[in-house]
């Protein structure tokens, strides 16, 4: 399994977990891989919907939302965003 959910986060899996995954870019300028796109794991998960519950956590732990109407938004703007996935879009 390989879902990108967004720009910063996809879904993968091995024999034995759904796996929550983070993209960075490397900013060290001293680096050799300056610039460079990759992915960690952030999260590992029993079942998809485990992992999507991960995910939407992140978010809201991540969020800047200083009311619980944000939240609530920013909760129901994430999962229109898991529907869409699902058909396909």
């Amino acid at each position: 399994m390989n879902i990108r959910i967004d720009e910063n986060w996809a879904i993968t899996s091995d024999e034995y977990n759904v796996i929550l995954q983070q993209r960075f870019v490397n900013k060290k300028e001293d680096s050799k891989n300056f610039g460079e796109e990759y992915w960690t794991n952030s999260g590992f998960y029993r079942t998809l919907e485990d992992a999507l519950n991960g995910y939407l956590t992140k978010k809201i732990r991540q969020s800047n939302a200083t009311t619980l109407q944000e939240i609530a938004q920013e909760i129901k703007e994430t999962r229109k965003l898991f529907a869409q996935i699902a058909r396909g879009e």
